[in-house]
C-alpha cells in the first residue's frame, strides 16, 4: 500500500479530496494531510477524513509556543545544519510570516520543520502534492528533498481565466523546471486539445476575474465586510494560522476607514 499526502491550499483541497475519492476507489493507498489552520482541519474531518490521518500545524504550533525551555538560536543553528537551509531564506518566500515579530516567526518554522517530518516518518508518507506560497509548503519540499520522498508543486495556468474553468500543471519541488516522471504509459498527451484550447482562449480572450475585481473594489461594498466578519472570525478560531492576513494588518484597517 502507498501512502501520500496532500497539503492544504485553500479552494483547491476540495478538488484534493475528490482526487483523493478516485484513488482510493481504484488503488491501493492511504491518504493524508497537512494543513496549516483549524477550519481546513475542522473541513476534512466534516468530509470523513479521520484526524489521526491530518496534521495541524496550528494546533501543534499552539504548545510549541508555552513551552519556554525551546532555546530559538540553538534550535535554529542545529536545524539549518540538518536541512541545509537558512530560516531567513524561507521567511523572505512567505509574505505574511516575514511580517510577523522574529522570535514568534522562528519558532513557526522549528515546528513545521519537527512536526512535518515527524508526521512524514511515522506515517511512512511516498508521495507529496502542494503548492509552494507559504512557509509550512516550502518546508514540506525541504523535508522530502532531505528523506529522498516525491514532492510535487502544483501550479495554475493562466488559462482559461476562471476557477471553473481552470487548469494546472504538477512540478517536481518549488523551482518549476522539473516535470516528474509519468509512470503510466497508458497515459495519452493529447496536443490537439491544448491546440485548440489555446486558440479558442485567444479568439474570445477576456482578462483574469482577479483583475475585475481589483477594478470594481470599493470600500462600501457588500464583499469587503463579509472578509472583515470572515477575518473576525479567525482572528477568535485560527490565531495561528499564518496562511491569512491579521485583521489588525493595516489591509484591513484601510478597508473599515
Amino acid at each position: 500500500m502507498a501512502n501520500i499526502c496532500f497539503l492544504v491550499s485553500e479552494g483547491k483541497t476540495k478538488l484534493f479530496l475528490e482526487v483523493t475519492k478516485y484513488l482510493k476507489k481504484n488503488y491501493s493507498l492511504e491518504v493524508y494531510w497537512i494543513t496549516p489552520n483549524n477550519r481546513w482541519h475542522k473541513w476534512l474531518i466534516s468530509h470523513g477524513i479521520d484526524k489521526k490521518n491530518i496534521l495541524n500545524i496550528s494546533k501543534r504550533f499552539s504548545h510549541y509556543k508555552k513551552n519556554n525551555s525551546i532555546k530559538l538560536f540553538q534550535k535554529i543553528t542545529a536545524l539549518e545544519k540538518i536541512y541545509n537551509y537558512r530560516f531567513a531564506k524561507i521567511l523572505t518566500y512567505d509574505r505574511i510570516l516575514s511580517k510577523k515579530k522574529s522570535n514568534l516567526a522562528n519558532l513557526y518554522l522549528i515546528t513545521n520543520f519537527i512536526e512535518i517530518e515527524k508526521f512524514i516518518k511515522e506515517k511512512k508518507i511516498r508521495s507529496c502534492f502542494s503548492e509552494q506560497t507559504w512557509a509550512f509548503e516550502i518546508i514540506t519540499t525541504i523535508i522530502c528533498k532531505k528523506l529522498s520522498i516525491d514532492s510535487n508543486y502544483l501550479c495554475n495556468t493562466k488559462f482559461p481565466p476562471d476557477d471553473l474553468n481552470g487548469r494546472f500543471t504538477f512540478f517536481n519541488g518549488y523551482s518549476l523546471d522539473i516535470l516528474p516522471e509519468i509512470k503510466n504509459k497508458n497515459i495519452k498527451k493529447d496536443k490537439n486539445f491544448y491546440i485548440n484550447l489555446l486558440e479558442n482562449y485567444r479568439k474570445s480572450y477576456q482578462p483574469a476575474n482577479y483583475y475585475f475585481t481589483f477594478k470594481n473594489n470599493k470600500i462600501l461594498h457588500i464583499s469587503n465586510f463579509i472578509n472583515i466578519f470572515k477575518h473576525l472570525i479567525y482572528l477568535i478560531t485560527d490565531r495561528y494560522d499564518f496562511t491569512k492576513k491579521s485583521f489588525l494588518n493595516y489591509y484591513h484597517i484601510k478597508l473599515i476607514f
